[in-house]
């Protein structure tokens, strides 16, 4: 869609994230007019500049930000009751001026998660920072990735071990994962989650919470994008 629309090349300053998704829902909304488009979504957009990251939500998207092993940042949801977020599309009254608008200082080594519903109504947010953990220390010890389907899983470790070994190995970490071990990790929980109708799950808790029985994961579509924030050697700032 942002390939569409040229957004890149827009003769225009830079657009805020707030600026780009009005744009993107007028153009829709223009096809919707035009030639009977059809179709809503959620969104959340990030742009990083510099140190600022500068981000808009709309509905059940999250964004996770860790520091030093721990969560420093998590984003809320936006429902109009359970299991019914803000959307943009046909059919809906919501627009982009009801998205939450948040700015955040990142520092060098954070790690920037960004997901959807399919994602944080599967696996809670201890997990997922226990997955980011556990993929460091595999990777810091040379653990074989080349199936995916071990990244992350089923690691019994010491506390005291791993955070002693973690915090030696951080900075050489950093510079040689691949952010993609992660995200491959956390989909891979997902999925396996969704697909158990027996698991204890985030959706099912809120579910039992809203006096509605459910048991197991929820199926839906998994998108999760992970960062890592390094200094760009070739920038004079």
């Amino acid at each position: 869609m942002m390939d569409e629309f040229d957004l890149e090349n827009d003769p225009e300053p830079l657009l805020s994230p707030k600026e780009v998704l009005w744009k993107c829902y007028n153009k829709v909304k223009e096809l919707e007019r035009n030639d009977g488009l059809v179709g809503s979504t959620t969104s959340l957009i990030c742009q990083l500049k510099y140190d600022e990251l500068s981000v808009v939500n709309l509905g059940d998207c999250g964004l996770m930000v860790i520091r030093d092993n721990k969560t420093l940042f998590r984003s809320e949801e936006q429902q109009h009751s359970f299991n019914f977020p803000f959307q943009l599309g046909t059919g809906s009254r919501d627009n982009p001026e009801q998205a939450q608008e948040f700015t955040l200082k990142l520092k060098e080594n954070d790690i920037v998660l960004i997901a959807s519903d399919g994602i944080f109504d599967n696996v809670f947010d201890d997990d997922i920072l226990d997955i980011v953990k556990k993929c460091f220390f595999e990777f810091g010890n040379n653990i074989n990735y080349n199936n995916p389907n071990t990244a992350g899983s089923n690691i019994q470790l010491d506390p005291k071990l791993f955070e002693k070994n973690l915090n030696k190995k951080i900075k050489h970490i950093f510079n040689t994962i691949d952010p993609k071990i992660i995200s491959d990790a956390i989909l891979l929980n997902a999925r396996l989650i969704a697909e158990d109708n027996r698991a204890n799950s985030p959706f099912s808790s809120k579910a039992i919470q809203e006096g509605i029985y459910f048991q197991g994961g929820k199926m839906d579509d998994m998108t999760c994008i992970v960062g890592f924030v390094r200094l760009d050697e070739d920038s004079p700032d």
